[in-house]
């Protein structure tokens, strides 16, 4: 296990699963009984991979775990996990554990975190392809392919493609988990600026390379991101 405080890390891998296995019905195991809930997203024949996420109290260090495989047709043994989150195939309205969003016409929009009260304050209006071929503002496009690849316990996987104008061509790969999101995109010809987040509160942004700025829809801060070679960058709420 890596160092530091590894809870909640993703962690997927190739993984042959056994044909008399059920693979909707996975645990993986830790040293000291630590176990966690397994998803098998299938590849070719039994041939796929195996996600889950790092639950809280694993050994750090050269930890060995082992897969919890119930055979097909058992009755009366561990029931199959169940998924907690709400996903239609459409993407009209996703819910996870932490946070909401819709993926309208297969861009990120309108997501929202839950409050302590229960209530949900939508904190980014939508995450976009932005450049002055396409649009610096919105991701107006002909949709190609939409498709809920994968859900379960551990995670929802969509993958859409579309053609921006000037006929630039984007793909994307969601991954959502219970408390946060992971997006891979590509866009042929090459384009720079794949990801732009529109907030929609105040907020503080750091980068990996220093310093801060504050986002509050005044625009003074707009060389902020192309100063330095930032590898990461990270927005906080006011609070």
């Amino acid at each position: 296990m890596p160092g530091g405080n590894p809870t909640g890390m993703a962690i997927e891998m190739a993984y042959p699963l056994s044909a008399e296995a059920d693979p909707d019905n996975l645990r993986v195991l830790f040293a000291g009984g630590v176990s966690t809930v397994a998803l098998f997203e299938c590849g070719n024949g039994t041939q796929g991979k195996l996600a889950f996420v790092l639950p809280e109290g694993v050994p750090v260090g050269n930890t060995q775990a082992e897969l919890l495989a119930v055979p097909k047709g058992i009755e009366g043994g561990v029931y199959p996990p169940a998924s907690r989150f709400s996903v239609p195939e459409d993407g009209s309205r996703l819910v996870f554990g932490t946070y909401s969003l819709t993926l309208h016409q297969a861009t990120l929009s309108d997501i929202a975190v839950y409050q302590p009260d229960g209530s949900e304050l939508t904190v980014v209006s939508s995450i976009i392809e932005s450049s002055l071929e396409t649009g610096w503002s919105s991701e107006t496009g002909e949709l190609t392919d939409f498709a809920l690849e994968e859900i379960g316990p551990v995670r929802a996987v969509f993958r859409i493609s579309k053609t921006l104008e000037g006929g630039y061509k984007l793909t994307r790969r969601f991954l959502f988990y219970a408390d946060r999101f992971e997006v891979f995109s590509a866009c042929e010809p090459h384009q720079s600026l794949l990801t732009r987040t529109m907030y929609a509160v105040d907020g503080i942004v750091v980068k990996g390379s220093g310093g801060q700025a504050v986002m509050d829809g005044v625009g003074d801060n707009d060389d902020f991101s192309f100063a330095g070679q930032a590898q990461w960058f990270a927005a906080f709420g006011p609070k």
